[in-house]
């Protein structure tokens, strides 16, 4: 089984590219994609450091996330680098990697290739998928490109910083540039308990625009109540979930949905969590498209501490 890469002549790609502005992220299935045709959501990420994207797509066709077999896969492409994405789970449809850049100033190419290799994997033929043969599929030959948009960097808070009550507020604070980009941020955590239980959740959410609405003036509060895990488990959403999974790396693993760990009987003794801020940047892919998302950010990202107090 293999994954699919978009490779093209659009200026901004991105793994989210599922959902355009003010689209709904409280849904499972992204909006903007077309019950007909060819749509992708693709999306890359280039976190502070600058060395290596965050690279991520899903193909639909006819709404339908498409799960690629028989030796079709989705590569990403720099300037030094060119990997072929995984599926984060057998024929789920999501795919992802880590791709080599030269600078913040390098393309990223996205395409569907044919991999003669991949097709000997013997793994998809029991996939139980109709009309699966070890040939080249519909979808080899799409393509999309993206360039990144201007770096973004965190003033406020500072790593390392710890928290003793729900009620605290995290100050973000950061240089805008008023070029319309999106910001958004997202939560990767980790809470531990008094009965040895341990929850991984995440959180996401847009905050506005620069030069709009919510995120003109480089600073927004986040309640830390709100970014704790909770008994009913972690925000969902298909968007939410891909930022998750592109930036932080406070866990190994994470639960998206609800975590299905035991809580009771448990008081909640600490959490650290990864807080990413980042700029995205969304456009929609060029024909033979007929739909989708491309998102393009730059992300910055540091670890916080909650260590409750009297509560």
């Amino acid at each position: 089984m293999s994954s699919g890469i978009l490779r093209g002549a659009v200026i901004v790609a991105a793994i989210s590219m599922m959902y355009g502005c003010g689209g709904d992220e409280s849904t499972a299935q992204p909006p903007k994609i077309p019950e007909k045709g060819i749509a992708a959501l693709v999306q890359a990420n280039l976190p502070a450091s600058g060395a290596q994207a965050q690279v991520g797509a899903v193909i639909f066709k006819d709404s339908v996330r498409q799960p690629l077999v028989g030796g079709d896969v989705i590569v990403a492409e720099s300037d030094i680098d060119k990997v072929r994405l995984n599926a984060l789970e057998n024929l789920s449809g999501d795919y992802q990697g880590l791709l080599d850049v030269a600078s913040e100033f390098d393309t990223v190419y996205f395409s569907v290739e044919y991999d003669v290799a991949a097709a000997q994997d013997k793994s998809w033929f029991t996939s139980g998928l109709p009309d699966v043969s070890a040939r080249p599929g519909e979808l080899v030959g799409l393509t999309t490109s993206i360039e990144f948009p201007p770096a973004i960097h965190l003033a406020s808070p500072a790593a390392q910083m710890e928290y003793a009550s729900r009620s605290d507020r995290i100050a973000l604070q950061w240089a805008p540039l008023g070029e319309d980009d999106q910001i958004r941020y997202t939560v990767r955590g980790r809470c531990d308990y008094s009965n040895g239980r341990r929850q991984y959740y995440t959180r996401s959410e847009v905050l506005g625009r620069e030069d709009g609405a919510g995120a003109a003036e480089g600073y927004a509060e986040i309640k830390v109540g709100d970014i704790i895990a909770s008994q009913d488990g972690a925000e969902s959403g298909f968007l939410a979930d891909m930022s998750a999974r592109l930036v932080g790396a406070v866990v190994d693993a994470l639960t998206f949905g609800s975590p299905e760990v035991d809580m009771r009987n448990g008081e909640l003794q600490s959490c650290e969590f990864d807080l990413s801020l980042l700029r995205e940047r969304i456009s929609t892919p060029a024909q033979p498209f007929d739909g989708g998302r491309i998102i393009a950010s730059r992300s910055d990202t540091v670890r916080l501490y909650y260590h409750p107090v009297g509560e």
